[in-house]
């Protein structure tokens, strides 16, 4: 079972897309200074805590104990980094950013410990 203990957050800055169908994915911050989703293997921001829809503020978790969606199967202990549609996944080419405290296989929820 999926946990978390939240620590910092971000929650102002808005989306520049329709992320009202997602959440507990990875984003980032795009040039114009608003939420993205994440591409495979990048550094992300952190893990969204809502589904906001373009123009409203996205919640942004970037610390300690969260959960987030797996893209493929995960094993608790596995570094990780993000994959397809900001979804984590086992690192293997990209840049780790966490690790997985749970175990789960693709589209379902997993605690993870963020950088």
């Amino acid at each position: 079972m999926a946990y978390e203990i939240l620590g910092d957050d971000i929650g102002t800055l808005e989306a520049s897309v329709d992320m009202s169908a997602v959440e507990r994915i990875a984003v980032v911050v795009n040039s114009t200074g608003k939420l993205a989703i994440a591409g495979a293997g990048v550094k992300p921001l952190g893990i969204l805590g809502n589904s906001p829809k373009v123009g409203e503020a996205g919640l942004v978790y970037t610390s300690n104990v969260v959960i987030s969606v797996a893209g493929a199967t995960v094993t608790a202990g596995d570094e990780l980094e993000v994959g397809t549609d900001g979804k984590v996944i086992k690192k293997n080419t990209g840049i780790g950013f966490a690790v997985a405290l749970t175990s789960g296989t693709a589209d379902k929820e997993i605690s993870i410990k963020l950088y």
